[in-house]
């Protein structure tokens, strides 16, 4: 399996949990809807408009690794894939958002784990930083 397809294949997966949990692609909607959309937003890798920037809330998603975890007959056969979620949010607390996106993932079988707490000052954002992981396996 290579890399890529693992990335893609997590990227995919990633992004049909988290529509199902409600949350709303920012690739897929308008201008005219994104301003007026309440639900949270989430984007492949950052915000991709200035109206997506000045929501309340909005959460982004990163892969950032996708090592072997197993070989047969000398190829890779499966992958531990890692993507970076980071909720910004001008509110300090975020608990029910966060709960629905690890609700969400760990009904798959996905890791959720808190990596830390920032804020952004230019932004006026806190950004809270999650690890999901997922096991990739090659079709054939």
């Amino acid at each position: 399996m290579k890399v890529i397809e693992a990335i893609n294949a997590v990227t995919t997966e990633l992004e049909s949990i988290l529509t199902t949990a409600g949350l709303v692609n920012g690739l897929e909607i308008d201008a005219q809807t994104l301003e007026s959309e309440k639900g949270l937003i989430f984007w492949p890798g950052q915000v991709t408009s200035a109206a997506g920037s000045k929501k309340e809330q909005y959460l982004t998603y990163t892969p950032t690794g996708a090592p072997a975890k197993d070989y047969g007959d000398g190829e890779v056969k499966s992958r531990y894939v890692t993507v970076l979620l980071e909720i910004f949010s001008r509110n300090r607390t975020i608990s029910t958002e966060a709960e629905v996106v690890e609700n969400a993932l760990q009904a798959k079988r996905w890791g959720f784990e808190f990596l830390s707490l920032d804020y952004d000052s230019a932004n006026q954002m806190h950004i809270f930083q999650f690890e999901t992981r997922a096991v990739v396996q090659d079709e054939q």
